[in-house]
């Protein structure tokens, strides 16, 4: 009778599945389908981060490292919103600014550095692209300068072999989706290093300086419309040190929302995330000018 009753139930669920079978794989399919297409991508119903939850405290004032601190919620929650720099196709005047500048940003005196920011490319404009500079004007013509340029893409760095001079690292655009951009200089092994997303890609001999720039422009090679950017940016992390590949990669592995990973030698933080204030608690805040947005329609570049 057991046996029966065993076989007779086998039997419904086989019935069942020739029934509604077909109806369960079409909708397997189709939420693959939205899945790859990022309709129904998870970052889009993910707990978002409001521009500024996260900050650092430095009780003795800007430039301070002693009980400096993260404060806020700090948990590489994802940002609510990050910049959209969006470049005049057809060229642009001197009065169509665009991108965000700081013209009060530390002329840095250290031997190293290590720039860190999350960037995705739409398209060059008519004139190239810079997504970020520091300095003023380009390194090929004489001032100390450094900048990535995704439309080659690479990133130029003032280097003193042979006098004025740049060095040329040769980079990836992220492959249409955001991408993590790491570039560290060190001044005691006489490097210069770029990272892909968190992993090493290549590194060559460099001798500096330091660019001595002030301004440090976001979108744009100059304050003004200089090789403005199209494309999305977020989590510019500046430090006056040469972070470890490890730090580098627990950065990746915390995401577009991870908060800078060795405060005493943070030198500037912009998130982004609706604003272009400096949350490193040096008060480096930048200026927006025109062409620049903040956006939630970004996760579908961020398919992580």
């Amino acid at each position: 009778m057991a046996v029966l009753k065993k076989k007779k139930t086998l039997q419904s669920a086989m019935e069942y599945l020739m029934t509604y079978g077909w109806a369960i794989l079409v909708i397997a399919i189709v939420l693959a389908s939205l899945v790859q297409l990022g309709v129904l991508n998870v970052n889009a119903f993910s707990t978002r981060a409001q521009g500024g939850s996260c900050q650092v405290f430095r009780p003795n004032g800007p430039l301070t490292t002693a009980f400096t601190k993260l404060q806020g919620v700090c948990n590489n929650e994802l940002p609510q919103l990050i910049a959209k720099f969006n470049a005049p196709q057809n060229g642009c005047t001197g009065s169509s600014n665009q991108g965000a500048t700081t013209n009060n940003f530390y002329a840095p005196s250290f031997s190293s550095m290590t720039i860190n920011f999350w960037y995705y490319p739409l398209g060059p404009s008519s004139s190239g692209y810079t997504a970020f500079s520091l300095g003023g004007w380009s390194c090929q013509w004489g001032w100390g300068n450094l900048e990535y340029r995704p439309s080659v893409p690479d990133w130029y760095v003032y280097n003193g072999v042979g006098g004025a001079s740049c060095l040329q690292l040769v980079d990836t655009n992220g492959n249409g989706v955001l991408m993590m951009h790491t570039l560290v200089l060190d001044g005691n092994s006489g490097t210069a290093s770029i990272y892909d997303n968190g992993v090493f890609s290549k590194s060559a001999t460099w001798v500096g300086p330091i660019p001595a720039g002030t301004y440090l422009n976001l979108g744009i090679l100059t304050q003004g419309c200089h090789d403005a950017a199209d494309g999305y940016m977020a989590n510019m992390q500046i430090y006056n040190s040469s972070l470890s590949a490890n730090q580098i990669a627990t950065l990746y592995k915390n995401g577009i929302g991870s908060p800078p990973v060795q405060l005493s030698n943070l030198v500037g933080w912009w998130p982004l995330n609706g604003d272009a204030n400096d949350y490193s608690g040096n008060g480096y805040h930048a200026q927006i000018y025109n062409n620049v947005s903040f956006t939630e329609a970004w996760t579908n570049y961020y398919p992580r």
